[in-house]
């Protein structure tokens, strides 16, 4: 009746502190109008019932997860309570919903669950069904400056980035942001400190390790990276930067030159990328052909 599939919600891994979009499309496959179209979407106490038809009611969202959304004749919070009114024959309606979670939410993994009910009684008593039901599973990891986990599917922003600079969570001085390809929802980005320096002339590291797993991409995506780094009064050259791409396989490694004639001058282009300071922060932009791991030398 509704979800990704019929009785499926989507199911996503995010970190603490990220949102998540949640879609329900309930649709009348019937002759005649529903009346008192009702959905509730929260956290299934119940995951053993059955997917139709004796769906107990979620319950609400534990501390530090929320759900909101605009379609109206709803109300957010801790659970979503929509009174949706009538639905024609052959017709359906949509409600995105967004849930967000707070740095404190704790980590944990639990089910979620949508029940639409309809008709007069609300209820299942007699021969029609008219209560229905949509389950799927939602990871809440724990929260980290250097590492986050997001679910970025349709229309969603696809940019994902660690703790921002003036973050006073942010002890490393580096902020990383990548932004997925449209047709790609998951990724994890991660700062790894103490990984090895690429041996590259007498070039040395900048900042940490840059590491994006981005769920389904091959290496005919273009995945931009933009990398931010406080100086601390260190000189750079800004046309002998280079960043040191490695691919998936952890062994094809591509360098890449940050120096204006290599900037990029599409959105399709890869293996180019900038430079620029200002103040004592650096900040680079590379574009490359699939995700992976990125370092920055000078």
């Amino acid at each position: 009746m509704f979800g990704v599939d019929e009785g499926v919600l989507a199911s996503f891994t995010i970190s603490a502190g990220e949102s998540a979009p949640i879609s329900v499309r309930i649709t009348n496959d019937g002759k005649q109008t529903l009346n008192n179209v009702h959905l509730l979407l929260g956290q299934d106490d119940n995951p053993l019932s059955a997917p139709n038809g004796d769906a107990t009611p979620p319950t609400w969202f534990p501390t530090g997860i929320t759900i909101a959304t605009t379609t109206a004749g709803c109300s957010g919070g801790a659970i979503l309570d929509c009174t949706l009114g009538t639905l024609g024959a052959r017709r359906s309606v949509t409600v995105d919903a967004v849930v967000n979670t707070t740095e404190d939410t704790p980590a944990a993994t639990f089910m979620t669950e949508g029940v639409v009910s309809v008709a007069e009684s609300g209820n299942d008593n007699g021969s029609n069904i008219d209560t229905f039901s949509a389950q799927g599973t939602m990871t809440i990891l724990g929260f980290s400056c250097d590492a986050v986990s997001a679910y970025r599917p349709g229309n969603s922003s696809k940019e994902v980035s660690t703790c921002a600079l003036g973050d006073e969570d942010n002890t490393n001085g580096q902020s990383a942001k990548v932004k997925l390809p449209a047709n790609l929802s998951v990724v994890t980005l991660s700062e790894n400190a103490g990984a090895a320096c690429p041996v590259l002339g007498s070039l040395t590291c900048i900042g940490d390790e840059v590491e994006a797993n981005i769920e389904g991409d091959t290496t005919g995506d273009v995945i931009t990276w933009t990398i931010e780094v406080v100086l601390n009064g260190q000189n750079v050259t800004l046309n002998k930067l280079v960043v040191v791409h490695t691919a998936d396989d952890g062994t094809t490694t591509t360098e890449i030159s940050l120096a204006k004639k290599n900037a990029c001058k599409t959105a399709s282009s890869t293996n180019c990328g900038s430079a620029s300071v200002s103040g004592d922060i650096l900040t680079i932009t590379v574009q490359t052909t699939g995700n992976g791991k990125t370092r920055l030398l000078g």
